[in-house]
């Protein structure tokens, strides 16, 4: 199975969602899958202009001429992509957003009805359907802060003709970091591995999976009064705000 990860967090391995993505990635390579990385923070692309270039004037082609075009055979070929972001305002990063407004190229701009709606066929036809799998966390302590991705991820995969296969969301992530060498925390990272695997096997991530990663590790009245103790000992200290992200950062 040949994987492509979009990691969208601005902070890469030192962000949050990582914890989640790095053993979800090494189950995916323990099961065999060939796995491509692409950090969305260090490549240049820019946003989408919307002026349907590659639809009418040059089909399947962008005008920009950025590192999309080395990009979009990759996505095009990749039989699994792997969308990793933190929660940004209810949605994915800026970084990851623009790789993903930029995948156009790959539809065709005519219409087919799929399941009773207008959908966009995909220029390459193939007899399997990709899948897609998102990876996410937020600072936020309840799991319901990702339904809007979750959504949105659902519609990206209807419309890009994939199949949506699951998710692996990580609140109150902070709290995973500060556990990391902890009964709890390897009990998390273990699911994400195996997860990798599954999805590798199946096509699919078992709901027992997928809540083992977002269990509780902290009651929420707890997580709000250490997190603002700690702000607020950072706002007395006058720290640079960038530091408020190694609790809240996702």
């Amino acid at each position: 199975m040949n994987v492509v990860v979009i990691n969208g967090s601005p902070r890469l391995q030192a962000g949050n969602t990582w914890l989640i993505l790095e053993p979800f990635v090494e189950g995916l390579r323990q099961a065999g899958c060939v796995v491509s990385v692409i950090e969305a923070v260090k490549i240049k692309i820019a946003p989408c202009s919307g002026d349907m270039f590659c639809c009418v004037k040059a089909p399947g082609t962008c005008v920009k001429g950025d590192d999309m075009g080395g990009l979009l055979p990759v996505l095009d070929n990749a039989d699994l992509w792997v969308v990793a972001s933190p929660v940004y305002c209810d949605g994915i990063s800026a970084q990851a957003k623009t790789i993903l407004d930029r995948i156009v190229p790959l539809l065709s701009p005519t219409f087919e009805l799929r399941g009773g709606h207008c959908r966009h066929p995909r220029r390459k036809q193939s007899s399997a359907r990709a899948r897609l799998v998102l990876v996410s966390s937020c600072g936020h302590w309840e799991t319901d802060n990702f339904s809007p991705l979750v959504h949105h991820m659902k519609a990206l995969a209807r419309n890009a003709n994939m199949i949506f296969a699951g998710a692996l969301l990580r609140p109150h992530a902070s709290v995973l970091k500060q556990l990391h060498d902890s009964a709890e925390a390897s009990e998390v990272f273990a699911a994400a591995r195996a997860a990798g695997l599954e999805i590798a096997k199946t096509g699919r991530i078992p709901k027992a999976l997928s809540t083992a990663i977002s269990a509780e590790l902290v009651d929420r009245d707890s997580y709000i009064n250490s997190s603002n103790a700690f702000i607020e000992s950072l706002l007395a200290k006058g720290r640079p705000p960038r530091n408020v992200c190694d609790t809240t950062e996702n």
